[in-house]
């Protein structure tokens, strides 16, 4: 009974791959999309993306060295990622409403152990101290404030020549890619400081239809009453006279909590035409954190507790994330060459929309939270040993 109940669930799965795989094959040769098809069939039956992994959880008929040596042939194929990129991006787009999420992300893959692999990076953490060797990646997901449902939207993984410039260039890219697909006005950027810089904000600003919400750091300069003035000193000035109960899920487990919060009407420097607002946010973390966005804000307790509420669920949205890559092993990809890298990115990637159209499917509100609301930090995604 158990073993035809496994192949049931086998069936089903093989049978949700196989409509998501001719999605994401379209435009792609026949031998191309039957290795979209195997690599995330057997990534789902092993939770790994390495190929002997794979070959083996695929159970073919055929020797297992021959099962792994298609596989890393078919993984090295240039056109694999361009295309199945493009073919999500089309099919998830057109989950992006209006007041759409789009959380925008930039984890490391690190390899510390490869020695060999192409374009290979120095990879620094938040205080710029190098932790090791790897690959630079962006990502986007699309939700919504109240659900933990999540919605892979693109991805983007590049060699780093100019640290600066590439990636401003490939994050600009990839957002506009992705307001493309989802009509142009559709959604609102959710960014942590790491997007807290003028390369960004300044053409997102000049752009009407862009919304954002980006958390900034202390030293950001902004307009203020005709005057320059930083984030924290505005922060600090800035009364918080509303309020919510949350609960913090930190590493020693949830403990309750109370944000208050308020806001002020400034201008960017380079991008004075705009009017905006900073939310500045106090409670849990040890200094205010301010909030530059681009929606409409008034002395209203449900505006502001939407604009908090966002950004807290950025947070719940990588929680998400970090425990099914964690789950998938994302970390452990064992290839040499940076297109076997880049392709098994996108479709472990793909795999999580996959996920989502299940638990939509089965009536869940995803992932197995319990409705409450989640703050943390620290978070980083693909760290592998």
């Amino acid at each position: 009974m158990i073993e035809a109940k496994n192949s049931q669930i086998r069936s089903d799965l093989e049978y949700q791959v196989d409509l998501l795989a001719t999605d994401l094959s379209r435009g792609l040769g026949k031998v191309a999309a039957g290795f979209v098809k195997d690599a995330l069939l057997g990534m789902e039956l092993a939770h790994s993306p390495r190929l002997s992994d794979i070959a083996r959880a695929l159970e073919e008929k055929i020797g297992l060295r021959a099962t792994h040596k298609r596989l890393s042939r078919n993984a090295a194929r240039t056109e694999l990622t361009p295309m199945v990129s493009d073919n999500l991006l089309q099919l998830a787009a057109s989950r992006v409403h209006d007041d759409s999420l789009l959380i925008l992300d930039w984890p490391n893959l690190l390899k510390n152990r490869a020695e060999k692999m192409e374009n290979l990076n120095v990879i620094t953490d938040t205080k710029g101290k190098p932790v090791g060797r790897g690959y630079h990646l962006a990502e986007v997901v699309a939700a919504e404030v109240g659900s933990d449902n999540i919605t892979p939207l693109a991805q983007s993984i590049w060699p780093e020549i100019n640290p600066e410039t590439d990636f401003l260039s490939h994050t600009l890219e990839l957002v506009a890619r992705v307001r493309k697909a989802a009509g142009g006005n559709k959604g609102i950027i959710v960014a942590d400081r790491s997007a807290d810089h003028m390369g960004l904000l300044g053409p997102w600003t000049e752009d009407s239809n862009s919304r954002y919400l980006v958390r900034l750091r202390g030293h950001t300069e902004l307009m203020f009453r005709r005057q320059i003035v930083t984030a924290s000193e505005l922060a600090d000035g800035c009364d918080t006279p509303y309020g919510k109960n949350v609960v913090n899920i930190g590493q020693r487990g949830p403990k309750p909590e109370f944000l208050h919060f308020g806001f002020r009407s400034v201008r960017l420097p380079v991008a004075p035409d705009r009017s905006l607002s900073l939310v500045v946010v106090r409670g849990v973390w040890p200094e205010p954190v301010t909030l530059l966005t681009t929606e409409p804000v008034r002395n209203n307790r449900a505006v502001l507790t939407a604009l908090v509420e966002a950004y807290c669920r950025r947070w719940r949205i990588m929680s998400t994330k970090l425990r099914f890559y964690e789950r998938h092993q994302l970390s452990k990809i064992r290839v040499l060459g940076f297109d076997r890298i880049r392709n098994l990115a996108i479709l472990e990637f793909a795999l999580v929309y996959l996920h989502a159209l299940l638990h939509r499917e089965a009536g869940s509100d995803a992932w197995g939270f319990d409705g409450i609301h989640v703050i943390n930090e620290g978070i980083d995604l693909y760290r592998s040993p």
